[in-house]
């Protein structure tokens, strides 16, 4: 095999900008028991006496129009207590509470948009509402933002402006915005390269145990040169294969492959880009054919028995 192609490291680079998704399902529909103007509401409410705590904020959302009352009346009719649970009339008095300025229903009103739930889909809506809920301090509308910014839903694509919304989510506490923040300083996007910052904010990621930032992590110790430490590289690695993150397992198949990083290990190097592929890196795909295309039938017949035994006691 030392005459196999040798695959490029720097294969390695579009792999490392994760992706988050909306933060819809983050939102607890619950009820806001200090929302309202009347305790006698709440009270039956913390009761769970739902059928007259419906009935309470009903006649009171429809006569005094406070959007405290009006919110949660959208929360009895999106969880349906008290009441069948109908997604058009929740909506309907969100938006009623939302307009009345109640700072909590901004966040699950712009969710009802982006969902098309209650309503038809408006992602420009969903952003005007996330943009408001996000000014108010809501940290996954924070990262919403950011996300619509990234990826062009309802605004033009902005990579500096995602950048600074997802650093605003970092900075109150957001583990997954943090490692966003990594990576954009680690890939330069939204900003010039800075792999100091990417290594501050990579490293909250990983103590939180996210993956992603450890795989980041990885990358840097083991091939930024002025930061080279291959243990500390290897260490990064390990943990994120051992949780089965696919790109993780690439780069491991990858090095074993390479010998550049570690002693080149092709059986090594067959097993994780098996793995890799299988759990949806498909470049490792590179790595298997090369090698199926290097060895002799004999040779391949034994390393595929190997790999085959090695991968069922693994319970993969």
């Amino acid at each position: 095999m030392n005459n196999a192609k040798i695959i490029s490291i720097t294969s390695l680079v579009f792999l490392f900008i994760f992706n988050i998704h909306v933060q819809a399902s983050g939102f607890n529909w619950q009820f806001d028991y200090n929302a309202s103007s009347n305790l006698s509401c709440i009270k039956v409410l913390k009761s769970k006496e739902y059928d007259k705590a419906f009935k309470c904020f009903d006649e009171r959302a429809k006569s005094t129009n406070d959007g405290r009352d009006q919110y949660n009346l959208s929360i009895m009719y999106y969880n349906g207590k008290g009441i069948k649970q109908n997604y058009t009339h929740a909506f309907s008095w969100l938006l009623k509470a939302a307009n009345n300025k109640h700072v909590k229903s901004y966040s699950k009103l712009a969710t009802m948009y982006y969902q098309g739930k209650g309503t038809t889909k408006n992602t420009l809506e969903a952003y005007k509402w996330f943009l408001k809920a996000a000014n108010h301090g809501h940290i996954n509308s924070q990262v919403n933002i950011a996300y619509f910014y990234e990826n062009g839903i309802a605004v033009s694509r902005n990579l500096k402006k995602s950048l600074s919304w997802y650093e605003k989510a970092a900075n109150s506490g957001d583990v997954s915005s943090a490692t966003k923040v990594g990576s954009f300083n680690l890939a330069g996007l939204g900003t010039i390269k800075n792999i100091d910052k990417a290594l501050e904010f990579l490293q909250i990621g990983a103590k939180k145990g996210n993956t992603a930032a450890e795989r980041m992590l990885a990358q840097i110790y083991l091939f930024e040169q002025a930061r080279i430490n291959t243990r500390k590289g290897m260490y990064f690695l390990e943990k994120a294969v051992n949780k089965k993150d696919p790109q993780a397992i690439y780069m491991y198949a990858l090095l074993n492959f390479n010998g550049k990083v570690i002693k080149q290990n092709i059986q090594d190097a067959y097993f994780y880009a098996t793995i890799a592929k299988d759990l949806g890196a498909k470049p490792a795909s590179q790595i298997i054919e090369t090698i199926e295309n290097k060895i002799s039938p004999e040779d391949l017949r034994r390393l595929k028995a190997s790999n085959a035994k090695a991968r069922i006691e693994i319970g993969m």
